[in-house]
């Protein structure tokens, strides 16, 4: 064996060289890949990230328009008339209705109080939904930055993957050598 290795020196310092070559450049490769995978993940993730904050954007100017378009409804409502007539549009409780003392045919009805009491709670109805269309769309955005993350974490240096590929082929040549004796 020795007188082998004594034969053939420089062929096995060649034969070394071009293994370490081969092993560098497959990590080299390996390490390509991964940064090309990685960046196109991150290229997607952004560009949903944007859709989304677009799509919060648009969220946010609805709900705007909403609640403006309630409050100046609520606005014009000033007497117990036009709160009796304004009531079903907003909501579809039936009024308060209480029967005048001495009167028995006649009703009372606190119309403006409760045409207010309404309106107030169909502008908080507009704000929620809002936010909560907002909300949902700040998770899917905390999503998507997160996997970016992990994205990024998956990454690993390129003396990892040439150590690493060393070490296989260092086992292998190991079993290999012990399996020829």
């Amino acid at each position: 064996m020795t007188q082998f290795i004594h034969n053939h020196f420089e062929a096995l310092i060649l034969l070394a060289c071009g293994l370490l070559i081969t092993v560098c450049a497959v990590a080299w490769l390996q390490q390509h890949d991964a940064r090309v995978r990685a960046e196109f993940t991150l290229q997607q993730a952004q560009d949903r990230i944007a859709g989304l904050q677009q799509d919060k954007a648009a969220i946010t100017k609805q709900m705007g328009q909403k609640v403006t378009a309630l409050q100046v409804q609520g606005a014009k409502v000033q007497t117990p008339a036009q709160a009796i007539a304004e009531i079903p549009k907003v909501s579809a409780l039936p009024l308060d209705v209480r029967p005048v003392p001495g009167l028995p045919t006649a009703v009372t009805v606190d119309a403006l109080p409760l045409y207010k009491d309404l309106m107030a709670c169909k502008i908080t109805e507009a704000k929620l939904d809002g936010c909560t269309q907002l909300r949902a769309k700040d998770a899917q955005i905390l999503t998507e930055k997160d996997g970016q993350i992990t994205t990024l974490k998956k990454q690993s240096s390129f003396m990892k993957r040439a150590v690493h590929t060393l070490e296989v082929l260092g086992i292998g040549a190991v079993v290999g050598y012990v399996a020829h004796r």
